[in-house]
């Protein structure tokens, strides 16, 4: 559509998340809750809604949640009630789906958005409005001239998560669902993968004079990609404030986005809950939960990602590396593993972020006693640091120790003075050019000196017997 965003609107943002718990079964029977079985295959009297049929609530789903709700910093109710929610669509059997209303799991959450790269705020906080289990409806397949419904779904435990609307920019939207993302794999609650539907967003988006207030909201519906999500509310908040600009009114809607053609389409109207027909479940009794039941799993929880960033931030790491480490959890284990055997922190991340990291698939390439001798045999002056590269190469996706086939390759530190004189001489004495301009005072010529004396000795010289002697040379015959 080629809009250009009007710098006098800004948009408003919150989030409506449904994470699908990782439970065996589903939420209110014993049916399967895998993923990629044939159509319909994975159904019983229960998730069909036939007749007769009662629902019979999942444990585990329970703990999942309260696990998600503690995690998310939310106040857990001591009373959670289910609501049936009315609306007929051919994927929903029941002709209503189990949902929890005006008394849900979890209330008055926070999400810990780090903070662009931009910013020199660390983090800042996002607020979660609520947290509730529900039941996934089915899927239905569209084609030309017919339309299929596959029931595998119906039935699947989700969370539903919604922000309140603090978002500001389509990057801080697209941030916090990574952030919840991280904090729901963490807690083992959720595996996040989007492709397959485990993890969907809705778009609440508004727009309006700044600090003005707020304007109509427009939801847009079943983003299963950060890109989506960014490319959606860029296409949202452009044609809402072409709107306002033209003197209209923007409807409240609830849209859908078509990737292909860059834009959103009108799905409905927006209805209110009274359209839904909201009331208790009668088939299921209230949840009640006990306080120290609670308390135990809020004992249980692991650090959080948020808490991750801060202890980075404590050991001097800059914020870019904050990030990188914090980027995959893998990588995080093996910082902290590494940090056990008493290295120093810039160090260790320096060497993940740019050796290990790009050599990762899945998982860490490299074990941490590995990285512990690799970067022992560099500060002992075993090796330099050009020679622990190529030794990482070697014993990357290996259980060789470093140290032996540093030994069997004849890998060893150029440290002998006379010999890195030797070296060094010739650099300076081959570069009188370079030396005139660097004692006219660019010494930022140091890094082309060393890196000649490194090339000529294969990277073999001691750095700091090399930076020493180089700089005494280029030194010494100023007036």
């Amino acid at each position: 559509m080629g809009m250009v965003t009007d710098p006098g609107y800004e948009p408003v943002i919150g989030l409506e998340i449904h994470a699908q718990l990782r439970t065996r079964t589903k939420l209110f029977c014993g049916c399967l809750a895998d993923f990629g079985a044939a159509p319909n295959t994975r159904l019983c009297p229960v998730c069909m809604g036939l007749p007769g049929a009662l629902p019979t609530l999942n444990r585990q789903a329970v703990a999942l949640a309260v696990r998600a709700a503690l995690g998310l910093g939310c106040r857990i109710g001591a009373r959670s009630v289910f609501t049936r929610k009315h609306y007929f669509y051919p994927d929903l059997p029941k002709g209503y789906q189990i949902t929890q209303g005006d008394f849900p799991l979890g209330t008055d959450g926070t999400v810990h958005l780090a903070a662009g790269m931009d910013s020199s705020v660390l983090e800042r906080v996002i607020r979660v409005e609520r947290l509730h289990l529900e039941e996934d409806t089915g899927k239905s397949v569209h084609h030309a001239e017919y339309g299929l419904v596959d029931l595998n779904r119906a039935g699947i435990p989700l969370i539903e998560i919604v922000t309140l609307p603090d978002l500001r920019s389509s990057q801080e939207a697209s941030d916090c669902l990574g952030e919840i993302r991280n904090v729901l794999m963490r807690l083992e609650v959720c595996d996040g993968n989007m492709e397959e539907g485990s993890l969907r967003c809705d778009v609440n988006i508004s727009v309006r004079k700044s600090s003005g207030e707020l304007g109509s909201r427009v939801e847009v519906k079943n983003l299963n990609s950060f890109r989506f999500i960014r490319r959606a509310i860029g296409y949202e908040q452009a044609r809402q404030a072409e709107i306002l600009r033209s003197g209209g009114q923007v409807q409240p809607e609830t849209r859908g986005w078509n990737e292909r053609e860059g834009k959103t389409y009108t799905l409905r109207s927006k209805v209110s809950s009274n359209d839904y027909r909201m009331v208790d479940e009668p088939d299921l009794l209230p949840l009640d939960l006990s306080r120290d039941w609670v308390r135990k799993q809020q004992a249980q929880l692991p650090e959080l990602p948020y808490q991750t960033r801060k202890r980075y931030a404590s050991l001097g790491l800059s914020r870019d590396m904050v990030i990188t480490l914090h980027s995959q959890k893998w990588l995080m284990d093996l910082f902290d593993e590494v940090m056990e055997l008493g290295l120093e922190p810039s160090g260790i991340a320096n060497f993940l972020a740019t050796e290990v990291l790009r050599d990762a698939g899945q998982g860490a390439p490299i074990r941490a006693w590995q990285v512990g001798e690799l970067m022992g045999l560099v500060a002992e002056g075993t090796i330099s640091g050009k020679q622990m590269k190529e030794l990482y190469g070697w014993v990357k996706s290996t259980d060789e120790s470093p140290r032996q086939v540093a030994v069997e390759r004849g890998l060893r530190c150029v440290a002998d003075e006379s010999t890195v004189f030797l070296v060094c001489e010739r650099v300076v004495t081959s570069n009188a050019q370079m030396v005139h301009k660097y004692r006219q005072g660019k010494k930022g010529l140091m890094g082309y000196f060393m890196a000649e004396v490194m090339k000529q000795t294969q990277g073999s010289a001691d750095p700091r017997v090399a930076t020493a002697i180089l700089q005494r040379m280029l030194e010494e015959e100023q007036v």
